[in-house]
């Protein structure tokens, strides 16, 4: 049963020639109905699947695309790769959706090693995948510009904003200096001027990019940039609320009006912070985040967030993914828009005397 079948078996069982089986296998028309149900009935009853080898054999890619997602970082401080994360959960769903819809599967591995590195090449080699997406890794990984290099097919979800000449790379990111303008920008336009930023990761493009938005702000607007308001959430619920709470701490003859989280996930640690210091989010200090998920139902965790597009992101990666493998004409950059959703969690200060 299953892979242990060959297409001559199936083509014994069904009384007709390996090659009728091919045509059935990879969709021709030249194939009598009968014949065709014939056939898809015994595959279906077998569990047949074409054996990826073989299909690298006869010049056919496999139908699979990869995801890999890092994981081991220092003192294993991000945590947003796990199922437990809305980012992980969403991305990797709207990728599997993209894919399914195209007739292609997804094999999802959580990279941690140099080890798990060379099995993810082997992926490649073997032909079980022909083309892969990332996310999570730093600028510049030594075994990724390896396979860009090797000419596999591979899209980078923020990890780099300039493919530098290897035209076989899908780059993919959302636009996310300009949300992170946007949101620092909104909290001003309410009269924010202690603005404290919670910012992730800043091995991660999107961490260092948000920095740079919620700077540019600031500038705009003539507003002394602290390097004491800037401080590191990694990306991770705990550390965001260890930060928080620290910096009220540190400030509560003084306290900053305003918080810009860099993703949702601090933000949920950030308000956790905010409460049990014994302040009120809104009333006491404004919060936004970033990427949008909505915890307000189950957690109490209404606020206002940019919208990431992380299902445009996933469908622009996969479609181009693919058409890159079937040696169609693709585009190798996106860049998606952000917008702001405002929720009950800004306090417009305009009218009171800060």
């Amino acid at each position: 049963r299953g892979t242990f079948m060959k297409s001559e078996d199936i083509a014994k069982l069904a009384g007709v020639s390996r090659g009728t089986v091919s045509r059935v296998l990879n969709g021709k028309s030249d194939v009598a109905e009968a014949t065709r149900k014939k056939i898809e009935k015994i595959i279906e009853e077998h569990g047949y699947t074409p054996n990826a080898s073989a299909r690298k054999l006869a010049g056919k890619p496999a139908e699979v695309i990869g995801f890999f997602v890092y994981k081991n970082r220092e003192k294993n401080s991000v945590n947003w790769w796990s199922q437990d994360s809305p980012y992980f959960v969403r991305l990797m769903v709207s990728l599997l959706g993209s894919a399914k819809k195209r007739g292609y599967n997804l094999l999802v591995d959580i990279i941690n090693d140099g080890k798990d590195f060379d099995s993810m090449e082997g992926y490649f080699k073997s032909g079980i995948i022909s083309g892969a997406v990332f996310v999570g890794f730093d600028e510049h990984v030594t075994k990724i510009e390896s396979l860009i290099k090797k000419k596999y097919k591979v899209a980078l979800i923020d990890q780099k904003q300039s493919n530098n000449g290897h035209e076989n790379c899908i780059l993919v990111n959302a636009d996310d200096k300009n949300g992170a303008y946007l949101a620092t920008k909104y909290l001003i336009e309410k009269g924010h001027r202690k603005i404290i930023h919670v910012h992730g990761d800043k091995n991660i493009i999107s961490g260092r990019l948000r920095i740079e938005g919620y700077v540019k702000a600031l500038e705009d607007y003539n507003i002394e940039v602290k390097e004491s308001y800037i401080v590191n959430g990694e990306y991770n619920q705990d550390k965001s609320y260890e930060a928080t709470k620290r910096i009220l701490e540190e400030n509560k003859n003084s306290l900053p009006t305003g918080i810009f989280f860099a993703n949702d996930v601090m933000a949920v640690g950030g308000i956790k912070a905010i409460r049990d210091t014994g302040l009120r989010v809104k009333d006491d200090i404004s919060v936004i985040g970033f990427d949008n998920y909505y915890f307000g139902d189950s957690f109490d965790m209404s606020f206002s967030s940019i919208k990431a597009p992380l299902e445009e992101m996933s469908e622009f990666a996969i479609e181009n993914l693919i058409k890159s493998i079937n040696k169609e004409d693709f585009i190798n950059i996106f860049k998606g828009e952000v917008e702001l959703i405002l929720r009950e969690s800004i306090k417009d200060l305009n009218n009171e005397t800060v």
